[in-house]
């Protein structure tokens, strides 16, 4: 699953990639707007996948149209990998 949070005008919203690569999501406040990353991530696998199954079949959002957000607000810990990847001859 891959999701996207957003904003748009003053509103968040939550999107997630369909396998065609285009966003689809709804903004807080619309009909079955299934809360933020944050809460889903709290609740669990079940929760994500039934935010996935509603936000696949909403709105068509271009991201290229509104400002993307930190997919979560307050992370518990970040863990970043970096590789050097260098030739010698």
């Amino acid at each position: 699953m891959r999701f996207a949070a957003f904003r748009s005008g003053d509103q968040d919203g939550l999107a997630i990639a369909r396998p065609n690569g285009k966003f689809y999501g709804l903004l807080n406040g619309e009909e079955r707007y299934p809360g933020n990353l944050d809460i889903l991530v709290e609740r669990g696998r079940g929760a994500l996948d039934s935010a996935a199954a509603v936000l696949a079949n909403a709105q068509l959002i271009d991201l290229s149209q509104v400002a993307l957000l930190p997919p979560l607000s307050v992370p518990g810990k970040i863990i970043c990998v970096g590789l050097n990847n260098v030739l010698f001859d």
